[in-house]
């Protein structure tokens, strides 16, 4: 199978492959279900990198320690200002799995205390906690559109009832 760079920027590259079809091929990355002591999953609102609009997600961010859950504890604390002293993985994604060579762990983080590092973002992300019973609203009503955090979320629900 041919395997041509056509473009590439610092985590995401652009490919020919089989077919001479184009695929994209992006580094591994964490997103992490993080569950406050009141049952309450803590969102992130970032602006999206295509027109800086405001955008829900969960804290994610790249695999780039030893392992996916030291990342995906990193990542909270960067984020978010806390760090889960349980982490749970929850599952191995491929977003795109026919146009991309990707993959992101999932994670579910409870027991969280306070700790925060540096931000590497050059924005300010603000977390907003939201009830797990409101979960279905912000996906029915289009808030939340990100299916990796929605289908990260389905699966944590699936350990926390």
């Amino acid at each position: 199978m041919a395997d041509t760079l056509i473009g590439k920027h610092r985590w995401l590259s652009l490919h020919r492959g089989y077919r001479d079809e184009p695929f994209v091929r992006s580094s591994d990355g964490v997103v992490i279900v993080p569950v406050n002591a009141a049952g309450e999953i803590l969102f992130i609102t970032e602006p999206t990198q295509f027109d800086n609009s405001p955008v829900l997600m969960l804290p994610a961010g790249a695999a780039e320690a030893d392992t996916p859950g030291e990342s995906a504890n990193l990542e909270l604390q960067e984020e978010i200002g806390f760090r889960a002293q349980r982490l749970e993985f929850l599952h191995e994604f491929r977003p795109l799995a026919r146009h991309a060579d990707w993959r992101i762990y999932a994670y579910l983080a409870r027991d969280l205390v306070e700790s925060s590092l540096p931000r590497d973002e050059p924005y300010e992300i603000v977390v907003t906690p939201v009830p797990m019973a409101n979960v279905d609203f912000l996906i029915r009503s289009g808030q939340l559109r990100d299916s990796t955090a929605i289908a990260a979320i389905m699966l944590a629900r699936q350990i926390l009832h």
